[in-house]
């Protein structure tokens, strides 16, 4: 018998990901899309862990969470846990202009999914993906980032990636599959 896991999401390509990588744990993947007001910090793992507590808090039940956050080295980190305002803000063009003169042009993704069963207490799962800004945009994506940024070992966009119908990175070592090993070990 599956055990479930209520994800808390609207995003489509995340819960493909995820029910995807839990399959192999035997966890059913169901999904629900609550309005979760993000925090912002400097911290991006402040802002998962928040963002699991306050979806427990709306929906009275244990919830998982996922969250990306992006690190550009020539910019310091930058934008970390503000991406997801920056995507909305900046266009492919803005984000290749702010690496236009920089030489380390390298960035990591890193994913980061936050469980509770209380609404107090959280895990936090995390996986990073190193890849590096490109001189052109290319691929539709649905962020202006994703269109910029090629993952190491691939030639090809985040974009061009999903416009293909594939994944962007190596599932394989995604947090998801963190997370789905302790779930399985802790999970009544």
């Amino acid at each position: 018998m599956s055990k479930p896991v209520l994800f808390i999401t609207g995003k489509s390509r995340k819960i493909m990901q995820a029910e995807a990588c839990l399959k192999t744990y035997d966890i059913e993947v169901v999904s629900k899309d609550v309005e979760v007001i993000e925090i912002q910090s400097h911290d991006p793992l402040d802002i998962v862990k928040h963002k699991v507590i306050s979806a427990y808090q709306i929906t009275q039940e244990p919830v998982v969470v996922c969250d990306h956050f992006w690190s550009f080295h020539a910019l310091n980190g930058w934008p970390g846990g503000y991406m997801k305002d920056m995507n909305h803000w900046l266009d492919e063009k803005d984000f290749l202009n702010l690496m236009k003169d920089k030489k380390d042009r390298r960035v990591t993704f890193t994913e980061a999914i936050s469980y509770t069963a209380d609404g107090i207490r959280t895990e936090v799962f995390t996986a990073q993906f190193s890849g590096a800004v490109v001189t052109a945009a290319k691929g539709t994506g649905y962020v202006p980032a994703e269109r910029v940024i090629v993952f190491d070992g691939q030639t090809k966009t985040i974009a061009e990636q999903i416009d293909a119908g594939h994944d962007s990175r190596n599932m394989n070592d995604s947090a998801w599959h963190m997370f789905g090993s302790w779930y399985q070990a802790n999970k009544e």
